[in-house]
């Protein structure tokens, strides 16, 4: 099969139960056709049931249904790790689309031109490599992209404090600089791309001085300044901003990253081992708002939410650090887009009406 080939939708229907078959229809009509149409759906079924296949059912749905009036399909698959992702993506890879980036979000600059070039895409992500990136120093290939367009960006030249703190916890020093010479030929960093990081940077740096803190660049040269020279040995002060210093300018990709993307569909898998995707007071759930909150023209992407347990029914006495009534109200809130206080007042009078007939 070709990539990106229009998905034979009779054949993919075929693979799912009567349930099944009838879950993804009701799923892609409120998704999609209905005149109440809503953005998001959750679809919580037991464990064994086909949640992944019900999931391959509307995927496909939804590419037949888009694929006459948009020129490049997006779908996003996140789930909490690789493992998972491996076992699923060939279920829900209804069309023969490319599968990539490699579940690293920073890592797209070196698939930009390939998604462009192809009519759908299935793109894998993981939260604990694409969303959560603050004092985590990632892959050398992270950095190595990192550095390229670091140094494009703010015109550092040849400086080897860059190099030296861009090379991160690879102790081979001469293996690191090899991979540096190599990238601009093997990565071919989308030009856009490069402009909206320079860009994100830029906006960043002002930022930090309208807020009366050392802005960005002022911190970069400091901490590159601690490692002007290599060191086998290096202090565990100068490790701690080196990898602060890299979360952040990862965080910063990531963000420009996600604003490459072009999501159609998004699949949110067993989201509740990482619901602080939801939630857009986190880190990761602000850098993940943008893919749930885009739109192109008058099309707005859709988040489909899979779950065997989308929230506990009661918080334990051991729990105390868990607020499974909170995360109750915070899946009603992320899947109705709009203020839940109504709700959250019915469910109290509806405890306190059964707390009532408990004693009674």
């Amino acid at each position: 099969m070709s990539v990106g080939q229009r998905p034979n939708l009779d054949q993919v229907l075929d693979r799912l139960k009567d349930f099944q078959r009838d879950s993804a229809a009701y799923a892609f009509r409120r998704l999609y056709r209905d005149p109440d149409t809503t953005h998001r759906f959750l679809i919580a079924d037991e464990v064994g049931l086909g949640k992944t296949l019900v999931a391959s059912g509307i995927v496909a749905m939804t590419i037949d249904h888009l694929w006459d009036t948009t020129e490049r399909i997006d779908v996003l698959y996140i789930c909490s790790n690789r493992d998972i992702a491996r076992q699923n993506l060939r279920r829900l890879n209804v069309s023969g689309q490319e599968i990539a980036p490699p579940d690293r979000i920073t890592l797209l600059p070196r698939h930009v031109r390939q998604l462009q070039e192809n009519k759908v895409n299935l793109i894998p992500l993981t939260p604990g490599t694409s969303f959560l990136l603050r004092s985590n120093e990632g892959l050398w290939e992270e950095r190595v992209l990192l550095y390229w367009m670091i140094r494009e960006a703010w015109s550092l030249g040849n400086r080897v404090s860059a190099k030296n703190l861009f090379q991160g916890w690879i102790t081979d020093a001469a293996w690191f600089r090899r991979r540096l010479r190599a990238a601009p030929t093997e990565y071919q960093i989308d030009d856009a791309l490069m402009v909206k990081f320079a860009h994100s940077l830029e906006l960043r740096v002002n930022s930090d001085e309208a807020e009366g803190r050392p802005d960005l660049r002022t911190r970069f040269d400091e901490v590159a300044d601690r490692f002007r020279r290599a060191r086998k040995h290096i202090p565990a002060q100068d490790r701690a901003l080196r990898a602060k210093m890299i979360g952040e300018l990862r965080s910063i990709l990531a963000a420009s990253c996600l604003e490459a993307l072009e999501p159609d569909l998004i699949i949110l898998d067993e989201f509740q081992r990482f619901k602080d995707l939801l939630n857009p007071d986190t880190e990761s759930g602000a850098l993940a708002r943008g893919l749930f909150e885009y739109q192109h023209e008058a099309s707005r992407a859709r988040v489909l939410l899979l779950s065997a347990t989308p929230y506990k029914m009661y918080t334990l006495t051991h729990e105390e650090n868990e607020d499974h009534y909170r995360d109750f109200v915070n899946t009603l809130h992320f899947l109705t887009d709009e203020d839940t206080a109504r709700a959250e007042g019915l469910l109290k009078a509806y405890r306190h009406e059964l707390m009532r007939l408990s004693i009674c």
